[in-house]
């Protein structure tokens, strides 16, 4: 059988004769030491074996796996692997598994003797369940690691500069939101109080989610799996980028609508008002559309060069290259777009809530055009950061364009109008805020009055260096 030789050359390079004795020997040297706490034996036992699966899997694996692909731009072997007959895909988890199989030689020791620990207090369905969990949350940690690293090698390639510890710290913050963190240690807690009969049905309480009843480590397992193909989608898309394969923009659009999917589920089973009316879950799309469509604005480079071949392409009419070079961020917004028109349609079947402190009176007495007006002012100043972000890049300097659009960003939606407040001018947050329940027609007047603005700025600066990039050269240059 042919074995992916990425994979392969990883495996000779982590998994050494000398590497793969001390591992055993020292994590049964922890668990020889464990054994010798008497009565708590086991619970010693599934202690440590969880700690160490954390420090070798999760916090060491995630920095191996944002490590694989900087450690070649950094030994300038990067361009060579670039050019090989390998795939997106096989080169894909073959740094992904390849680089952290060390690691998770140790971790599958750890998990062993967790479950060794275990079996014979917790029923073995339930502790399958849970050991698949961890595995599946330390692999999304070690895939957004990578994915983080490669977005950002798409980021900075004139410089090719990648900060291996940011990666390693995006990829902590997600392993640590997918990870049962207190677990083991509620299984200490029964096993001292000897009331397993509690926890067992703790974890087999029925979760709600569009009307289906699912057992809670169920449910976990089954939203661990499709968060985990996302996430080897996300590094195998980002791979065929940095391979220079043309796609399709569709992957983006298709996880956001997921989300949006996702949570409209406890939506509908958590509250009985809500499914009296589609504004909720519409507005709950458009929520997640807008934080979706800013994420992939400052995750894609704006490339002058793809955004002139996209403009070329669609005033020749060839749709095929067009998709092909069509930056993320464009369809998120449209998307966005689109769940705001579908809340705006559902506005007039709103249900009163009394749960919305800061809109009670836009919420409480639902006005369909006031939520309307809330809406389209959202979209505008959606529009007007997305130019002001993209006007910045449009420069033949644009080294940290989208770090000084974050600060312009953070100045308009936070200082000026604290500014404002200390002087007396409250009213002065319609203009810098959507969703104003005392003004929304000023509201949206404002932010549409700044998107036009901004993309007149955005117009200029891209006037301005396709003028400079045009102009001829001096002879000498």
């Amino acid at each position: 059988m042919s074995l992916n030789p990425e994979f392969r050359r990883n495996l000779w390079l982590e998994l050494t004769p000398q590497r793969l004795l001390l591992m055993p020997i020292i994590l049964g040297l922890f668990f020889a030491i464990a054994a010798q706490m008497g009565s708590a034996a086991n619970d010693a036992i599934d202690r440590v074996g969880g700690i160490m699966f954390i420090l070798l899997v999760v916090l060491w694996g995630c920095r191996r796996a944002a490590a694989s692909v900087a450690g070649e731009v950094r030994e300038g072997t990067w361009d060579w692997q670039r050019m090989s007959a390998l795939g997106p895909w096989s080169m894909a988890w073959g740094k992904l598994l390849g680089s952290t199989a060390f690691v998770w030689y140790g971790g599958i020791i750890c998990l062993a003797a967790m479950a060794y620990a275990r079996s014979s207090q917790i029923p073995g369905d339930l502790l399958a369940l849970h050991l698949a969990s961890t595995v599946m949350a330390a692999l999304i940690g070690q895939s957004v690691s990578l994915a983080a690293c490669l977005a950002w090698l798409r980021k900075t390639r004139p410089t090719r500069r990648l900060p291996v510890t940011l990666c390693h710290i995006f990829g902590l913050i997600v392993a640590y939101g997918f990870m049962e963190w207190g677990f083991w240690e509620r299984m200490l807690y029964v096993a001292q109080s000897g009331d397993t009969a509690s926890l067992v049905d703790h974890y087999r309480r029925p979760i709600l989610w569009y009307g289906l009843s699912l057992e809670a480590t169920t449910f976990r397992l089954l939203s661990l799996a499709a968060f985990l193909g996302w996430s080897l989608l996300a590094v195998h898309r980002l791979m065929r980028a940095e391979l220079q394969v043309k796609q399709w923009p569709w992957a983006w659009l298709a996880f956001t609508l997921f989300l949006a999917l996702y949570a409209n589920g406890f939506l509908v089973a958590g509250c009985a008002a809500c499914g009296d009316s589609p504004f909720w879950s519409a507005f709950l799309g458009f929520v997640i559309a807008v934080a979706g469509a800013y994420l992939a604005l400052f995750l894609e480079a704006k490339d002058v060069v793809r955004l002139r071949g996209l403009r070329a392409a669609l005033g020749v009419g060839t749709w095929g290259r067009a998709l092909t070079l069509t930056p993320t961020w464009l369809p998120a917004t449209g998307l966005a777009g689109f769940f705001g028109v579908l809340a705006m349609a559902a506005s007039g079947t709103i249900p009163p809530l009394d749960w919305a402190s800061s809109y009670k009176d836009l919420l409480s007495a639902p006005n369909p055009a006031a939520i309307s007006a809330g809406i389209l002012s959202q979209l505008a100043f959606l529009m007007r950061d997305f130019a002001l972000v993209v006007g910045l890049n449009l420069s033949e300097r644009r080294k940290r364009a989208d770090l000084a659009a974050l600060v312009y960003l953070l100045v308009l939606y936070g200082l000026v109008p604290v500014l404002l407040q200390t002087i007396g001018l409250d009213w002065a947050w319609v203009a810098f805020w959507p969703f104003d329940p005392n003004h929304p027609w000023l509201n949206l007047a404002l932010a549409a009055a700044q998107a036009g603005i901004a993309i007149a700025f955005m117009a200029w600066r891209w006037g301005r260096l396709q003028a400079t990039l045009l102009a001829p050269r001096p002879s000498g240059e």
